[in-house]
């Protein structure tokens, strides 16, 4: 009897390798002809960005956002010929037969189920880097000892690139380093300050617990903590930033910090005349890396490349001085470690061990000559017995035993009386012929109480202490200074959305100082910029020092160096006429929540510690009504609607704002029209830039890249 099919996959599932193969081919060979499944590229796309560090975790809410609007119908059994299997290839069910329900719902934001993904966060330049570099041109490389030739590594599968970083030529220069025809669309602002320890832990208090002189070990309970010094700057002026990474100002003194802890006025050094002159503490000096959108925008507040790197930076930083200045920082004649670099938004580096191996050599010395002090306590509870001596049957206790030395005015309890008695007077009785050494205690109350009642009571004692904390990484907290995002330590904090909230408050760093959790003891916050404070209302209005857009970076098609041009798919979500843009979101609903696509999408802004563009913004509020597209003097040189909008059967125009077909004069194989009523708004007056929830710039007048 010939084998089922069944029988012969038992078989396969039984034996070896080689069994295995012969029964697949046995069984492939079973199958009808023709029946074998086909593969076909995906109908929708992919659409990938990368980038910046800041807007990663932002722009994945966005994502799912536009990922979960609504689309086309994918499957329908209703439409598949008569026998035939269901397409699985994410294209559009389409005709007679399919959902309708579906097909005839608003699809004005994701049409054809395209997908939008973020890679992890490598930084801003960099994510810039792969959209230049990504394709097969101006590759960067170099050439080793032994004269052979390496390229950089490009991932070539981004569409566009994350950036908390303005275009290098964004005034109009044509000196900019970055490539030119790229859009730069911001849709969301942010400030950057600098950012203090304001305390760091020294040790615990300890509780010893003592029972008729037998004690148990020490228990550390609540830690105690030392005040920086750093904690009584409040503010720096932009002048004061520049000198410290500079290396100008090398000693907390220099920016007014008095010798006693006093701050004279962050301005100048007069006031602390009277207290015992500037202070002489080295200020340690911290950076991001390279490629980091935030160092980038540092970089523009302090004048140079905050970074030290092997192509030029800041290395006249934490320099250490010889002979009587040893343990302090000096601006010349010094040996100099350059800055501490560490990951843009995570203050938990912030340590003494992100130091390298030659910074530890030169640094390790001062930083323990500068140990951080605090006072703790040691209490010890003494709990002792006795008994009595003579039943008591009014206001005078005689109590005997080993500890009734130890009685003292006071609380005790007498067994068989509730309640606690008060001891008013405690009077010692030696003993004699008569009778044993006992206490007398005279109480504020009567008591009642049978001969050989128990008596207890206790004592406590508490001895202050001077503590020192010989971590290095706490001495490099306490006089350490970095920069970060005032919207990332919003987030952190767990303040997002909290529009009242001051940067400048303290954040305890066991529930959100970075992007690690410290254990106890630690407190930090933002600093005040020429005596600003960064608040929503001061970085929504520009009037906080140091303001930076958020943005998203993509290829507008007018540099043929630059092969990532932007996909019509890409443009639809990230350009200035697409979904995080459009103005014509403040009336499309998402059908999640009810409320207008604009709402949610600042919503998500918001809730992750930035600030939403809107018409709003210069008076220091968020609302829902659409702005002029442009900035500056360098507007974008070739819009969105101007590019390539049509992908095969996918007309892209029909859901982003461009204009109507009735008022543009285009081809019609780059725009096909809209569905959307009003098309392009103007910005402004002879300007041709619609207006929507987005500023955007191009490099199309730089020179780099070209």
């Amino acid at each position: 009897m010939a084998k089922s099919p069944t029988s012969r996959l038992w078989r396969a599932t039984t034996l070896g390798a080689t069994v295995v193969g012969a029964a697949a081919i046995s069984l492939g060979a079973a199958l009808p002809a023709g029946a074998a499944s086909t593969t076909a590229a995906p109908a929708n796309n992919i659409i990938v960005g990368s980038g910046s560090s800041t807007t990663y975790t932002m722009m994945q809410g966005l994502d799912t956002l536009f990922n979960s609007a609504n689309t086309c119908p994918l499957t329908s059994d209703n439409t598949t010929a008569s026998g035939s299997g269901q397409p699985l290839d994410f294209a559009c069910v389409t005709g007679a037969g399919a959902d309708q329900l579906a097909l005839n719902a608003p699809q004005n934001e994701n049409p054809w189920a395209d997908v939008v993904v973020e890679e992890p966060a490598i930084g801003s330049g960099n994510g810039i880097g792969q959209l230049e570099k990504g394709y097969g041109y101006h590759n960067q490389s170099w050439t080793d000892s032994g004269s052979t030739v390496h390229y950089l590594n490009v991932a070539n599968n981004i569409n566009f690139a994350r950036s908390s970083r303005d275009p290098s030529n964004g005034s109009g220069s044509s000196t900019g380093s970055d490539y030119t025809g790229l859009n730069f669309v911001a849709y969301a602002t942010d400030g950057v300050s600098w950012v203090h320890y304001l305390q760091t832990p020294v040790g615990s208090n300890t509780t010893t617990t003592c029972t008729n002189g037998t004690c148990g070990s020490p228990v550390a309970t609540t830690g105690t903590t030392a005040t920086t010094p750093t904690a009584a700057v409040k503010s720096l002026s932009t002048a004061q930033i520049g000198a410290i990474w500079q290396g100008t100002d090398q000693q907390w003194g220099d920016v007014g910090l008095c010798s006693d802890g006093a701050w004279a006025d962050g301005i100048t050094i007069a006031s602390c005349t009277s207290h015992g002159g500037p202070s002489n503490l080295p200020i340690l000096v911290f950076s991001a890396q390279e490629g980091s959108g935030t160092q980038s925008t540092w970089k523009g507040t302090v004048g140079a490349d905050p970074t030290q790197t092997s192509s030029g930076g800041i290395t006249s930083v934490n320099c250490t001085g010889t002979g009587a200045n040893q343990y302090t920082f000096v601006d010349s004649g010094g040996s100099c470690n350059g800055p501490i670099v560490i990951f843009e938004n995570e203050l938990a580096d912030m340590t003494a061990g992100s130091m390298t191996t030659a910074q530890h050599t030169g640094l390790d010395p001062v930083l323990a000559h500068h140990q951080v002090t605090g006072s703790n306590s040691n209490t010890t509870i003494n709990n002792y017995t006795g008994t009595l001596y003579a039943a008591a049957n009014g206001k005078s206790l005689k109590v005997q035993g080993s500890q009734i030395s130890h009685l003292t005015t006071g609380a005790v309890s007498v067994s068989g009386v509730s309640g606690s008695v008060t001891v008013t007077a405690v009077t010692q009785v030696a003993s004699s012929k008569t009778h044993p050494a006992y206490a007398k205690l005279t109480t504020a109350t009567k008591v009642v109480a049978s001969v050989g009642a128990t008596v207890s009571w206790s004592t406590t004692s508490s001895t202050p202490g001077t503590v020192t904390n010989s971590s290095s990484a706490d001495a490099s907290r306490a006089l350490g200074i970095f920069f970060y995002s005032y919207g990332k330590w919003k987030f952190q904090a767990g303040q997002a959305g909290n529009a009242a909230w001051n940067g400048t408050s303290a954040v305890d760093c066991t529930t959100g100082c970075g992007g690690q959790v410290l254990t106890g003891g630690y407190t930090a916050a933002l600093g005040q910029i020429n005596g600003l404070d960064p608040t929503d209302a001061t970085v929504l209005n520009k009037s906080f020092p140091v303001k930076r857009y958020l943005y998203n970076v993509y290829s507008n098609g007018t540099n043929s160096h630059i092969a990532a041009v932007a996909t019509p798919a890409t443009l639809n979500v990230v350009s200035e006429a697409g979904f995080l843009c459009k103005p014509q979101n403040a009336a499309i609903l998402d059908p999640a929540t009810g409320q207008s696509y604009i709402k949610s999408i600042q919503s998500i802004i918001i809730s992750n510690g930035f600030l939403p563009l809107s018409a709003g913004a210069s008076t220091g509020v968020v609302n829902q009504t659409a702005i002029a597209n442009e900035v500056g003097s360098n507007t974008v040189g070739t819009l969105a609607a101007q590019l390539n909008l049509v992908s095969g059967a996918h007309d892209y125009s029909t859901v982003m704002n461009v204009p109507a077909s009735s008022s543009f004069s285009g081809d019609t194989s780059t725009n096909a029209g809209t569905s959307l009523s009003g098309g392009y708004v103007d910005g402004a007056s002879g300007s041709n830039n619609p207006s929507g929830f987005c500023l955007v710039n191009s490099t199309d007048l730089s020179n780099a890249g070209a």
